[in-house]
């Protein structure tokens, strides 16, 4: 398992590691690049690159998968869930508020 409960970390410490709580909240997204109509950002995806973009409280973060024929791009945004909630689904429209005055990229 992969994510907030991989095993990875307790493999790597050589004991248990519980999931650690860093106050953020991931919104995940895998492009295909077939997918994608607009040209500008098919452009963009054209071009193998890692791209992060820092901002108050959030971040962003962009790269390619699939010798470049996806992409995966993951913002970050503060944890506004519920203490025993660790996972459901996103709200897009909150997403778009918080990063509407972002690289319009």
């Amino acid at each position: 398992m992969v994510g907030l409960w991989s095993k990875a970390r307790s493999a790597v410490l050589g004991r248990p590691s519980p999931p650690i709580n860093t106050g953020d909240l991931a919104y995940r997204i895998v492009l295909k690049s077939e997918d994608i109509k607009d040209r500008e950002l098919l452009h963009f995806m054209k071009k193998p690159r890692v791209c992060l973009w820092a901002g108050p409280d959030c971040h962003a973060i962009y790269y390619p998968l699939r010798n470049n024929t996806m992409a995966n791009i993951v913002l970050l945004v503060p944890d506004d869930l519920p203490d025993d909630v660790t996972k459901m689904p996103g709200d897009l429209s909150e997403m778009k508020v918080i990063f509407e005055k972002w690289d319009p990229l």
